[in-house]
């Protein structure tokens, strides 16, 4: 198992289905929602909304009625605290996506970036140039510009790929390098002061989505100007593709990144973005229609409620009801016809023109394009021509910027036009199997084709044809162009989804600025429906102890709820001088920390009281005048596994903390945005609670020595004693790889090796449950005192196997290559090789000191983590053991599946249960294995099993949490965490 040197050994995520506490610590009934009979009734069993219940004397479908009624008001409750959330971000950001655009360079804009022509340079045909190009037939585009000075075809394929021809030697420009685009940008823009920002970019926040496949990867270009624009260049074809600027790039940060949710990490693997809109989109129209038919359900115009009113509700749940009834029309309307714009399954989606229509209105495919006239050509001016056939006759196309184009027949080089009867002409032969109803010249636009909120050219040729799909095709008259296809469908959608969702009303958008009040006419109303749910929202957590004190504080106003009984503050002279140092540990480091700290201030003759932190309560807390705070982050700002019970018993309540003075050291990751997030977090809630910290937190990245070295100072400034925290390392050593064996030829995932090592000084000491790391390069070339990259990886042996094992899976990048570490591993070393290589002590994953049972849970090479715990076990005698392992196919995927069932037949391996999901017809991993055993799971567990899960952090892990919380019960669970009986190692 092989990991970045900051591993992500993160907290158990409590499940939402199996009637599980979720995070913020409110229990969750079977459906994932508070059930209704916490948060409906009060003690008299009256309804909040007003109205008895009366379901004790009404009919079978009355009661049916009500229940129902009553889950869609529980579920739109719940989910619209979430939901209020997305629509206030959807809102405001599609505002601001009306006015500023995602960043594109569109033909027009590329013109401007152009320089004349220089025909005395030109030295190749378009033939010839297609030729070198490698087509056998005319392309999609082809056009002729300047370059970094010098005259270049751009040729787009019909399967849209792109190339360019020099027009000087009639060689392929296949690549580009990073000084060429900086020479190209400085000679197109006359910017002699641009500088290159980055060469060969595959991928950043602007060149996320797949349109610009064709044109990766990319060299980035600063103008360093007070616009602070960048432009994009081509690597495989020198060309200009997209500019930014830092205002377009910052207002897209608010508005359609936000809304679309384009984030790179979601944006770039299509599938997963799709699937993230859809599902926020459903959850959305649920929320919306859902409380359209509450709301009209409570509205009574004619027989009013006893208040005189027409609406049962009062505050903020007044002005939720009415904006609700007001705007939820439009809100329905606009987040349905927001699902639509992703077209799902094609619906409403209008075809593309394809190649043979292109093609039968060109009237011609030959790559044969030669200029007869090119000396006459020679006497116009462009910065841009462009080579096209219509109705089998060759033209170029003249385009200077600011000005008319100018259409020129390549044989005569006489400037030409075309008539509304040639294009007809021509067009006929795009659909031949139709007739043309009617051509017709569109001079400023209509309802179906004109500029909103996508740019289209006019004037246009419509050409009409009475084929089943209604087609109306639309040519450029100035320059023979395609422009684009309106059929049936595409009508439809133009009224129900884009009309609806864009507001893009050709009468209205010739108004002007009576469509800006338009848009915020229709807004408003929205926007208050999502403040107003958000401050009900807020309101609903603080009543059942979902918001952080701390939080709650803040938000009303300084006012806290009071503090659960004995968790208030003592009076100053009863607390103890005892110093407390209290500790959130998931890897052991915040752990050996404290314990250093503690014997520090125990030699100066302070009275210490070390805690883990799961063990501390409001009570300790107001007992003691000064505690010191060890707390470690998992993850991205997630609370390690035994300081959970401490985050939702006491940070979750206000406590009364005046008379205590702290100190925290929170260590954590920088790599995850929440660096340091539970240290922040426990800082937050001790000031909310009135604690005085005596010096500001301090943070440490990776053990940082200056950061420890700054906590030392400061401890011993403020309490009078320090501590030496400076944590050795161990040295890198050398290691000889000894064997190396392929483990799964043939299988569907990444090669994955089983490796042997062995220590050259033989010193090297490791237990079950450690890390080897290894730096990415030979013992030959390690420099100790240099930067040194290095990988972890889990040990697949025991100490008594004298050779440290691993298991070892190829990682390739986006390009296909191998990383640096599994290409050492698995390629480039040859056995008899030295590595550098030390061992990391991984205490949150050792094993258990006696021989209790132990139930092994894991996937892929998780594998190797828990093959380290059997072999220890195998080799003392501890014969309660049972593997639950994953993989996806048997006959390549069977990772050590003889040492296993040897294990199993001599009775070490008490229980084996190996899951390949791929081999079965409905796939099955390793927590539907669990769920089938849920009665064996609680055997083990009463008799004092403890259980380790090593694997994948996304998908196994959660679910391997939450299918054990549903078998064992959440008290259970719990005391099997605090106990240190249920760990983990995730990746």
């Amino acid at each position: 198992m092989s990991r970045h040197k900051t591993r992500a050994q993160m907290p158990i995520q409590r499940g939402r289905r199996m009637g599980v506490r979720s995070r913020g610590g409110t229990i969750m009934g079977s459906d994932g929602v508070v059930p209704h009979s916490r948060i409906q009734h009060d003690a008299a069993g009256t309804f909040r909304g007003g109205r008895a219940s009366e379901e004790a004397v009404a009919g079978p479908r009355t009661a049916f009625k009500d229940k129902f009624q009553q889950t869609i008001i529980t579920i739109h409750r719940w989910l619209g605290i979430l939901a209020c959330i997305y629509f206030v971000i959807w809102f405001v950001s599609g505002v601001v996506l009306a006015y500023v655009r995602w960043p594109a360079m569109d033909p027009a804009e590329k013109l401007t970036m152009l320089k004349q022509v220089d025909w005395n340079q030109v030295q190749v045909m378009p033939d010839k140039a297609l030729a070198a190009a490698g087509m056998s037939e005319f392309p999609r585009d082809l056009r002729l510009e300047m370059s970094g000075g010098k005259p270049v075809y751009r040729i787009i394929d019909w399967k849209k790929g792109h190339h360019t021809v020099s027009a000087v030697t009639g060689a392929p420009i296949v690549r580009v390098s990073p000084e060429q685009a900086l020479r190209i940008v400085q000679e197109q823009r006359s910017a002699p002061g641009a500088t290159l920002a980055k060469g060969d970019l595959y991928r950043d926040q602007w060149t996320v989505t797949g349109y610009w496949n064709a044109d990766r990867p990319f060299h980035l270009v600063h103008m360093n100007d007070a616009a602070g624009t960048q432009y994009y260049v081509s690597v495989a074809t020198g060309e200009i593709v997209l500019d930014t600027t830092r205002h377009e790039r910052m207002w897209n940060w608010v508005g359609s990144i936000p809304h679309w949710a384009y984030f790179e990490f979601i944006r770039w693997d299509t599938v997963v973005w799709e699937w993230t809109i859809y599902v926020a989109a459903s959850i959305g129209i649920f929320i919306a229609f859902s409380g359209l038919w509450i709301g009209f359900s409570r509205l009574r115009l004619r027989s009013r409620y006893a208040n005189g009113k027409a609406s049962p509700f009062t505050g903020w749940m007044k002005w939720h009801h009415i904006s609700g009834v007001i705007g939820g029309v439009f809100l329905a309307a606009w987040i349905s016809s927001g699902l639509l714009t992703m077209y799902p399954g094609g619906f409403l989606e209008t075809r593309k023109i394809v190649e043979t229509e292109y093609s039968g209105y060109a009237g011609s495919k030959s790559p044969a394009f030669t200029l007869p006239g090119l000396a006459k050509l020679r006497a116009y001016t462009a910065e841009r021509i462009t080579f096209r056939r219509v109705g089998g006759e060759a033209i170029a196309v003249l385009e200077n910027n600011g000005a008319k184009p100018l259409m020129v027949d390549v044989t005569t080089g006489q400037v030409r036009t075309l008539s509304l009867g040639q294009i007809t002409q021509a067009a006929r032969a795009m659909m031949p199997q139709a007739n043309v109803v009617s051509t017709v010249l569109l001079k400023t636009g209509d309802e179906y084709w004109h500029s909103g909120f996508h740019a289209v050219k006019v004037p246009a040729v419509r050409v009409i044809f009475d084929d089943p799909a209604k087609s109306w095709f639309h040519m450029d008259p100035q320059t023979g162009e395609v422009l684009g296809l309106v059929d049936k469908t595409s009508r439809v959608d133009r009224w129900t989804v884009v009309a609806l969702h864009d507001l893009d009303w050709w009468w209205l958008l010739q108004q002007g600025r009576w469509w800006d009040v338009f848009l915020f006419a229709v807004t408003v109303p929205g926007l208050i429906i999502s403040v107003t749910a958000l401050t009900i929202s807020f309101r609903r957590l603080q009543r059942t102890n979902l918001v952080p004190a701390g939080v709650a504080g803040v938000l009303s106003g300084g006012r806290s709820r009071p503090a659960p009984s004995g968790g208030g503050s003592m009076p100053l002279a009863a607390r103890s001088d005892t110093m407390l140092v209290a500790y959130a540990s998931q890897t052991g480091t915040a752990q050996g920390l404290a314990e250093k700290t503690a014997a520090a201030l125990r030699s100066a003759g302070v009275k210490v009281a070390l805690r883990d932190l799961g063990h501390v309560d409001a009570a300790t807390l107001a007992e003691v005048r000064r505690a010191i705070f060890i707390v470690a982050t998992t993850g991205d700002g997630d609370t390690p596994d035994h300081a959970i019970a401490f985050e939702r018993r006491v940070m979750r309540r206000a406590a009364s903390l005046q008379g205590l003075d702290y100190a925290l050291l929170a260590l954590g990751d920088r790599q995850y945005r929440s660096f340091c997030g539970f240290g922040t977090s426990l800082h937050r809630w001790l000031q909310a609670g009135g604690a005085r910290a005596l010096f500001t937190p301090i943070h440490v990245h990776d053990l940082d020595a200056d950061a420890l070295a700054a906590w030392s100072r400061q401890l011993s400034s403020t309490t009078g004693h320090s501590a030496d925290l400076v944590v050795e390392r161990a040295p890198f050593e050398a290691w000889r790889l000894l064997k190396r064996r392929h483990l799964n030829p043939g299988s569907a995932g990444g090669a994955a090796f089983h490796l042997e090592l062995g220590s050259i000084s033989g010193s090297a000491r490791w237990e079950a449950g450690d890390i080897a790391q290894v730096a990415t390069s030979f013992w030959s070339e390690f420099d100790p005192s240099g930067e040194i990259v290095e990988r972890e990886f889990s040990i697949a042996s025991a100490p008594v196997d004298g050779r440290l094992h691993l298991l070892v899976r190829q990682m390739r990048s986006e390009q296909g290559d191998l990383g640096p570490a599994s290409a050492l591993l698995t390629e480039r070393a040859a056995i008899g090789d030295e590595i550098p290589l030390r061992v990391r002590r991984n205490a949150g994953f050792r094993p258990p000191a006696d021989d209790r049972p132990m139930i092994l849970v894991g996937n892929g090479t998780g594998l190797a983590g828990l093959r380290s715990h059997l072999r220890r076990r195998v080799a003392l005698g501890h014969k309660q053991n049972w593997l639950i392992f994953g993989e996806r196919n048997a006959a390549t995927d069977a990772f050590y599946a003889d040492e296993l069932r040897a294990w199993q037949a001599r009775g070490e391996l008490e229980r084996l249960d190996l899951v390949y999901s791929r081999d079965q017809a409905e796939r099955g991993y390793v927590q539907h294995k669990l769920a089938e055993a849920a009665d064996e799971v609680r055997a083990w567990v009463a008799r004092g099993a403890a259980i380790y899960v090593c694997g994948s952090l996304n998908g196994m892990a959660p679910a391997v949490t939450e299918t054990l919380v549903a078998i064992l019960g959440e008290p259970a669970f719990e005391a099997l965490i605090e106990s240190g009986g249920y760990r983990r190692d995730v990746y």
